[in-house]
């Protein structure tokens, strides 16, 4: 999803991912639970991902976007082995591809526009705190049930 990541905590201190992480959604929720966000670091980068990769990421970052593949050690779902950093007000992160390139800031909670009217029906997901969890060089953004991330990126909450 992307890349350059900061996150910014109620508190208002800031955490910069290192610069080699990279911010993974999973849609399916197949591989990792569908509402939490990994940022960790890629390793073996290729420019030959396989198709059913390369399908979803052109679908997000642009069908002219150069789309590459690597691949990282995936932790633990179970958040009882990652330790909770804190509450966060935002994030910021810089987007790669042909679709909507660019450095993108996001409030959660904070809804513009017509998400407004779709932020007030989604309930849970419009109140729950969005939180940051850490384990060995990894953070975990974990966004309450409902939220949503389309090919724009993070919708709600």
């Amino acid at each position: 999803m992307g890349r350059e990541i900061v996150l910014v905590l109620e508190s208002g201190r800031e955490i910069a991912a290192p610069v080699r992480h990279g911010m993974l959604y999973d849609h399916t929720g197949e591989d990792w639970p569908r509402c939490s966000l990994l940022i960790t670091h890629f390793r073996g980068w290729t420019h030959e991902p396989e198709k059913r990769d390369a399908s979803s990421a052109r679908h997000y970052f642009g069908r002219s976007a150069e789309i590459g593949a690597g691949t990282i050690d995936l932790p633990s779902e179970n958040l009882s082995t990652w330790r909770r950093v804190g509450d966060v007000s935002e994030i910021f992160y810089d987007r790669a591809g042909t679709k909507a390139p660019g450095y993108f800031r996001h409030r959660f909670h904070k809804p513009r526009g017509l998400w407004k009217v779709i932020f007030f029906f989604k309930g849970r997901a419009a109140k729950d705190p969005v939180v940051l969890y850490k384990t060995k060089g990894a953070y975990r953004l974990e966004l309450p049930k409902g939220c949503m991330i389309d090919d724009r990126g993070i919708a709600v909450p």
